[in-house]
C-alpha cells in the first residue's frame, strides 16, 4: 500500500497510525509517501516513526500515479502493478480499496457509487 502524505496535512498525520493497523491485519506493506521539500520530509518521517527506506520523497512519483489530493492510496501487487487507488481518510476507505479490488472496480469511489446507486435502486 502506497499512502501519499504531507506533513502539512493533518488528516495525513491521523492516518498514518490507521493504515499502519489496517496494513498489519491485513498483511500488506505500508510505504509512505510525499513531495515536501526533504528536509521537511525528513522531519515528518522522524515525527511519524517511519523509517527512510519506507517514505519515498518524490514529486515525479506522484504526478505518474495522478495523486492530486491527500491523503491517496495506491494498492500494487506483488509486481507493483497498480490494482486500486483511492483518497482516504478512515480505516473504511482503506478497507474499500480491498473491497473496490476484489469486485473488479479500480477506484475506492466507483466502488462506493455503485453501492449508492445500488442502494438507491433497490429502495
Amino acid at each position: 500500500l502506497l499512502l501519499f502524505v504531507s506533513a502539512t496535512c493533518p488528516i495525513s498525520r491521523k492516518v498514518i497510525p490507521i493504515a499502519r493497523s489496517f496494513c498489519a491485519k491485513e498483511q500488506l506493506e505500508l510505504v509512505l509517501a510525499g513531495d515536501d521539500n526533504p528536509a521537511a520530509q525528513t522531519l515528518f518521517a522522524q515525527q511519524t516513526a517511519t523509517p527512510p527506506a519506507l517514505f519515498i520523497n518524490d514529486p515525479a512519483l506522484g504526478r505518474a500515479l495522478e495523486g492530486d489530493k491527500l491523503p491517496a492510496a495506491f494498492l500494487l501487487d506483488q509486481q507493483g502493478v497498480l490494482i486500486a487507488r483511492g483518497l482516504v481518510n478512515n480505516r473504511e476507505h482503506l478497507e474499500s480499496l480491498l473491497n473496490a479490488w476484489e469486485s473488479g472496480f479500480g477506484t475506492v469511489q466507483a466502488y462506493i457509487a455503485h453501492n449508492r446507486k445500488a442502494a438507491r435502486t433497490s429502495a
